[in-house]
């Protein structure tokens, strides 16, 4: 997950992201690097992983980014069970004040296939 710095400096986190209907979850520290960038209102984009099993395609997601500190949405989105991990291995629960979720809207993707030899596809919102 890229994010940029207050400074202009770029970001980059290894993230695992769940999926809801619209968006797509990220669950991290409430004091880590991305939550003061995106509080300072950068904006986020996701790179996901080139493999043989996915025919050497490439997608890059990008976003609007919303924080989900407190209230009933975060309990959502702990019991929604959305995240590739389970988040209790790091969090005490869903009202855990380290923890902090990042919910975005995608607004642009494309994927790009066979490493972007066999032509791109783009989606914008």
């Amino acid at each position: 997950m890229a994010t940029v710095r207050p400074d202009g400096q770029p970001h980059l986190a290894v993230v695992s992201p769940g999926f809801t209907d619209d968006s797509l979850v990220v669950a991290t520290w409430e004091t880590s690097v991305k939550a003061r960038n995106l509080r300072a209102g950068s904006g986020v984009m996701f790179h996901w992983v080139v493999r043989e099993e996915t025919g050497n395609d490439m997608l890059l997601a990008r976003g609007r980014p919303g924080l989900v500190d407190g209230g009933r949405r975060r309990l959502e989105l702990w019991e929604r069970d959305c995240l590739p991990y389970d988040p209790s291995d790091w969090y005490d629960g869903p009202d855990d004040p380290r923890l902090l979720w990042i919910e975005v809207k995608p607004t642009y993707a494309s994927l790009q296939r066979n490493l972007g030899q066999d032509g791109t596809s783009v989606w914008r919102a």
